[in-house]
């Protein structure tokens, strides 16, 4: 698998924890909030790449469809 960044990691730890706690995935609104930033685009972004990466994989246009696929030790 290829390297993530910070940013990614951070995200990916974001979602697997939100889904394990509440049995769904997060919105994109959510994962904004979670992360700490301010724009959805910043999120979209990143998610892009952990999908392009291989961690993700999502619908696109389908609310809560994001399923991780891969967790590296440093996200479990």
């Amino acid at each position: 698998m290829k390297t993530l960044t910070k940013k990614q990691l951070e995200t990916l730890k974001y979602i697997y924890a939100f889904i394990a706690k509440n049995d769904r995935s997060p919105t994109w609104r959510e994962i904004a909030e979670g992360v700490g930033v301010a724009s959805t685009n910043a999120v979209h972004l990143r998610i892009q790449s952990l999908k392009s990466k291989g961690y993700l994989y999502y619908i696109p246009g389908k609310a809560k469809s994001i399923r991780v696929v891969f967790v590296p030790k440093e996200a479990a």
